[in-house]
């Protein structure tokens, strides 16, 4: 079993989202990208796994020090 001090916490790793609704997220100052391809599949593959349809990721741009 790692020790406390060999754990550390990333984005994602809580059993709680850090929002309620994707909207509450946008609300909040997040930006929204949509990541799947925009290509229908060719026909007779429409049911073949490959890409995640609905991917999107959510991004926060925050003011720091710049070096």
């Amino acid at each position: 079993m790692p020790t406390a001090a060999a754990m550390t916490v990333t984005t994602g790793d809580s059993d709680e989202p850090p929002y309620p609704t994707g909207l509450a997220a946008l609300q909040d100052g997040w930006r929204l990208f949509q990541a799947s391809q925009l290509l229908p599949p060719r026909s007779g593959h429409e049911y073949d796994v490959s890409f995640l349809k609905h991917e999107f990721f959510f991004e926060k741009l925050e003011e720091g020090a710049h070096t």
